[in-house]
């Protein structure tokens, strides 16, 4: 099992959790996967600030399997589908969105980081781009 690190995608860095935001927040980060996503793997993102309320959470990929076997999950340690179930997005390139009622309104009791995890291998591997965008706010 492999951990990938995506960064946000105007500084290019791994960043701080926003303490000290209000209103709305949006996070967009970004990471490359290469051709080795494995069963297991992890793609780790931006971390949710303790007190905040998830209001929206979207994956994109870039096609990164050729074949139809490619499928993963979104969510956070120990809960690693409550955003996002199983999606094949990425089979072909395309977007999820959050789908797992779970997910709307979590509200993060600890700093929480968001976490992509590779459910199936794909078939024929092709090296992408995973882009995940996180909406949340200090205020419901």
């Amino acid at each position: 099992m492999a951990t990938i690190q995506a960064t946000n995608i105007l500084t290019g860095a791994v960043e701080l959790p926003k303490y000290n935001a209000t209103g709305d927040t949006v996070e967009i980060w970004q990471a490359a996967t290469g051709t080795g996503l494995a069963n297991g793997d992890v793609i780790t993102a931006m971390t949710i600030p303790a007190g905040n309320y998830l209001t929206g959470l979207s994956v994109g990929w870039t096609d990164v399997d050729s074949a139809t076997s490619f499928s993963w999950t979104a969510g956070y340690t120990g809960h690693a589908s409550d955003f996002i179930t199983t999606s094949t997005v990425g089979q072909t390139a395309g977007i999820a969105v959050m789908n797992n009622p779970k997910g709307l309104g979590f509200t993060a009791t600890t700093d929480t980081v968001i976490l992509v995890t590779i459910t199936a291998t794909a078939g024929t591997p092709v090296a992408g781009t995973v882009t995940i965008a996180a909406r949340y706010t200090a205020s419901p």
